[in-house]
């Protein structure tokens, strides 16, 4: 049998937990948006100035 009746309701007693873990999820999530804009702004710095395009190429060139 795949489902089991019980005589209860299902009733979370005790919602601090998930408030907790919500909070954190959301204050990580607000982090790794953070990270991610400043990442992009750099790179976009980066592949705007002549100099470090060319360190870069000629680090990916001699790797090679």
């Amino acid at each position: 049998m795949f489902v089991q009746l019980l005589d209860d309701a299902f009733v979370i007693t005790d919602p601090a937990g998930r408030t907790i873990k919500f909070i954190v999820a959301t204050f990580a999530a607000f982090f790794i948006f953070v990270f991610t804009a400043f990442l992009l702004n750099a790179i976009e710095n980066i592949k705007n100035d002549e100099n470090a395009v060319s360190l870069i190429k000629k680090a990916w060139d001699e790797g090679k």
